[in-house]
Parts: structure tokens; sequence; C-alpha cells
């Protein structure tokens, strides 16, 4: 569901999108400026391979999986079968591709403890688990296979300079993971229950791969991403990056939602783009701080967005 799908939700946050706008314009004239001073936007700061292999890899995606998996299996029994499994008959219209926050805040916009529980997993642990996941442990396994076999692919590399190709690539699988169809309505505290424990688990997960990747390989805090001095730089380059891209982002998607029928969301489509930035910001830093804060300030003003459309 859009969020500005029904009548007069769009005055609602026409404000924020403006004032979005207008910081989105200032940084958009500061990087043209660059630009024509031939300044790199951001210049890349190397650093060594990633420590870690496939076997790390294979081993964080088995407990990963396990997590999830656990999750699944708890539900049930704490909250019993009847409740997990999805209604035999209901209405169609109902059901909808929606994000199951969308789904809690349609619920329970009113309510305070509901609107904080989804701002910790969409605000803080979604963002956490996914860029570490996806751009740290991922991104840069990849980053290092793509120049161990740089001359084995001599046109390819001509294709695709860089970081590029891994970039795309963990791109297309971010967006691929964010593919949602049509489900039927289910019960709430199932709702939140699954979400605060897909979370929860995706946080363990990361728990459990600094650990195994210290032990292990002995990855050192740069490894990981982590860099306390450059911290309120990086800060910064998250924030600026969102302004940057905001707006565009809010566009697409809602141009989209008219186009594509109801069942097909647009969230894949407008994610990618998304996640191209995201790999960007690592794959020039190396650090996980920038793309942390970009995903968290999306995921914020989407939640708020969303919280004032339906209010």
């Amino acid at each position: 569901m859009s969020l500005f799908a029904a009548e007069g939700q769009l005055e609602r946050i026409l404000a924020p999108l403006m004032v979005l706008a207008l910081a989105g314009l200032m940084v958009g004239l500061v990087l043209a400026v660059r630009a024509y001073r031939r300044a790199p936007i951001l210049p890349r700061q190397p650093r060594r391979p990633v420590p870690w292999g496939l076997p790390e890899l294979s081993m964080v995606l088995v407990v990963f999986l396990g997590l999830q998996a656990g999750v699944f299996f708890a539900a049930q029994y704490l909250l019993g079968p009847e409740v997990t499994r999805a209604p035999a008959m209901y209405d169609v219209d109902k059901a909808n591709a929606a994000h199951l926050i969308t789904r809690l805040i349609e619920h329970g916009r009113s309510n305070p403890v509901v609107l904080l529980l989804c701002g910790l997993a969409a605000v803080v642990a979604a963002p956490i688990a996914e860029e570490f996941l996806y751009r740290l442990l991922l991104q840069g396994w990849l980053e290092r296979a793509w120049e161990q076999r740089r001359g084995e692919m001599p046109l390819l590399r001509r294709l695709l300079p860089g970081g590029t190709g891994p970039i795309l690539l963990v791109a297309v699988v971010f967006a691929r993971f964010h593919f949602r169809t049509p489900q039927a309505p289910r019960d709430p505290g199932f709702t939140m229950f699954m979400l605060l424990g897909f979370e929860a688990a995706s946080l363990a997960t990361v728990a459990f791969a600094v650990a195994l990747l210290k032990t292990r390989v002995g990855a050192t805090a740069a490894d990981l991403g982590w860099n306390l001095r450059k911290l309120p730089g990086d800060i910064g380059r998250g924030a600026l990056a969102f302004l940057a891209i905001a707006v565009p982002l809010y566009g697409a998607q809602v141009g989209l939602a008219s186009l594509l029928p109801e069942y097909l969301p647009p969230d894949p489509f407008t994610l990618f783009p998304f996640a191209v930035l995201l790999g960007f910001l690592y794959y020039r830093t190396h650090r996980l701080a920038p793309s942390i804060v970009l995903h968290m300030s999306l995921n914020a003003t989407t939640l708020l967005l969303a919280w004032l459309a339906m209010s």
C-alpha cells in the first residue's frame, strides 16, 4: 500500500517533504560545485582486503537461517498454531503486500508502545543488522574476490571498474530480499512477534559473526568497519547522502505505486538505487557508520511519513 493512497494523505506530509526537497537542493548545489571543480564527491579510503572468505560467510548464513526459523517455531509454541496459521477464508480485498511495520502502524497507530517497538525495529535494529550483513560481510568479501580475479575478467573489469561489480551485485540481492507478495491479514500480535523476533535474530547473527571473525580470522575493528575517531564525519556523510536522495526516492516510490499493479510493491525497484548508494558509501570509506546513518535516516523518515499519512 502506498503512503499516499488515501485521499488527503498527501497534504499531511507535504510540509516535511518540502523541507526535505529544500535540503536536498542545497546538497545538490554543493555536489555540483565539487563536480565543477573536479573534486571527488567522496575520496576513496583504501584498506586491506577483508580477512574472511566463503567458509565464514557460509557459517554466518547457516546461523542466520537457523535463528530465523527458530523465531517461527517459537511463535507457534508460544502463540499457538491457530494464531500463526493464515486464515483459510478472508476478504481478498484486504490482502496486500504492505510491510509488516506498515500493517502494525495501521492497526495500532494510536498506541505508543506499538510505535516505539516499530521504531526500534525499523530505525535501530534493521539498519545495523542489514548494513553489517550486506555491506560489510557480503560486499567486503565480493570486493576481495573481485580483486583476486581481476586478471581473469579484463572485459568485465573495464565495463565495471573499481567496486562497481560488488556494489551492483549486493544491491540486487538487497532489493530482491525486500520483495513482498500480497498476504492475508494476520493477527497483530503474531505480526509484532515475528517483526521483533526477526530483528532480534538478525542482531544475534551480527554478534555471532563478530565473535567468529575475531577468533577465526583475526578481524580488527577496521576490518569490521569501525573507526571511532572518524565517527562524527561519517555521521555527517550519511546524513548528507540521505538529504541528496530522499525526495527523488520518495518521488519514484509514489510514481511506481501509481503505475504498478496493486499486487506488485515498488519497494524492490526503489531500494535498488538506494542500495547502490549504500554500497558506494561503504566502498569509498570502508566504514559502516555512513551507510548505517543513511539507512536509519530513510527508515525513520519513512516511518514518520507513514504515521502522519495514517493519523
